[in-house]
């Protein structure tokens, strides 16, 4: 496969310009941090992925308990606090910055409700296990944002019904985005057995949850 042919478990990204659009949102955040159009810009980008790492990380247990959204509205307000200090290095920087601050959010509810003992839930349960200043603002009503809380919902849950060999391939690689050979060497696979493993996994993802795959990732 040529370099400039997109790997078979990736779609191919619209094209931009070396940093990406996100690199400019930040540095307009960086000027004016009410700038609002470049923040809801970020949301629209971001809301619905963030999304499903919420969901995700949670797991079954404390989905019970908290709504994802909470816990990515949380998280927003975390982000928004911390832009001013966020230097964008690389090209999706800014999402393991988001997607940090959403873990951080599930480890704290989980330790919250941990104290008052309210169904209390181990740290290991949650998610994978894992687990590395108003909120979002968006136009959506609130039968859109209780859609897209529901197709989260669903592709989350049907990621956990795959077989573990392919939901570790998948969540590195396609929810992580962790680089192809950082992956592989996190997973101890050789590069070609990871690819494997996300393109069936990728497949058994798609039969149980549809068209809603490709419509939040």
């Amino acid at each position: 496969m040529s370099a400039d042919q997109p790997s078979p478990e990736r779609r191919p990204r619209p094209p931009s310009d070396g940093e990406g659009t996100s690199a400019i949102w930040i540095r307009d955040l960086k000027r004016d941090p009410r700038t609002e159009d470049a923040w809801t810009a970020l949301s629209a980008r971001y809301q619905a992925r963030l999304l499903v790492e919420a969901a995700r990380l949670l797991g079954p247990k404390l989905r019970n308990r908290v709504d994802p959204l909470e816990i990515l509205n949380d998280a927003w307000l975390r982000i928004r606090k911390t832009i001013p200090d966020f230097e964008y290095r690389f090209r999706d920087c800014l999402y393991h910055h988001l997607r940090q601050h959403v873990a951080w959010e599930v480890q704290e509810r989980a330790r919250v409700m941990d104290r008052r003992r309210q169904e209390p839930v181990p740290l290991a349960d949650i998610g994978s296990g894992e687990l590395p200043l108003t909120p979002i603002s968006t136009d959506d009503g609130p039968a859109t944002v209780a859609a897209l809380r529901d197709m989260s919902d669903r592709v989350v849950r049907g990621l956990e019904r795959i077989p573990e060999v392919y939901r570790r391939a998948l969540v590195a690689v396609v929810l992580e985005e962790r680089p192809h050979q950082d992956a592989a060497k996190k997973l101890g696979l050789k590069p070609n057995t990871l690819s494997q493993q996300v393109r069936r996994g990728l497949e058994l993802w798609r039969q149980a949850v549809g068209d809603e795959l490709e419509a939040i990732l």
